[in-house]
């Protein structure tokens, strides 16, 4: 199975972390940085460090059979969320709703025929949902209510 973690930071999503070490790539626009905060040192693991946000972006070939994307979610932040996270203005190119339109292009284009991708995402400052269905990704299924700030997960396979 070839996996890729579009947004891996120091793959704190990961239970098996020597597992995504070993097996799975990892991508990250901050690769090789490492950030001190709160008296813990992070390391960025990653093996590209593509921005997803930009148009056409394959990593490694694409045709990936699973995609795990937890990308920036706060339009700007400072502080600890800034240096752990970053935020979506690191990203950004043109505006923020195009930026995550090309982001879900991208995750769709990377995946094999057959792939699924797990979108990780926060509504806090700007919803993914409607932004899913102006993308190429077909959405599966994932979370359905509609609280405001909460974790949101959205499971997609590629569209045509």
């Amino acid at each position: 199975m070839k996996i890729l973690d579009a947004f891996s930071g120091n793959l704190s999503s990961w239970f098996a972390k020597e597992f995504a070490i070993n097996n799975v790539i990892k991508n990250d626009i901050r690769k090789g940085q490492i950030i001190f905060t709160q008296g813990q040192k992070v390391e960025i693991i990653a093996d590209y460090n593509f921005n997803m946000f930009s148009d056409g972006v394959i990593i490694d070939g694409g045709n990936y059979d699973l995609i795990y994307a937890d990308p920036p979610h706060l339009v700007t932040t400072s502080g600890i969320l800034y240096k752990t996270y970053t935020d979506l203005t690191a990203y950004q190119l043109l505006s923020v709703e195009y930026d995550l339109i090309s982001l879900l292009n991208n995750l769709n284009d990377n995946l094999a025929p057959n792939g699924v991708v797990i979108i990780k995402w926060n509504n806090t400052d700007f919803g993914l949902k409607k932004l899913i269905t102006k993308s190429k990704l077909f959405l599966l299924f994932g979370t359905t209510t509609s609280k405001r700030k909460e974790t949101y997960y959205y499971i997609c396979k590629k569209g045509e």
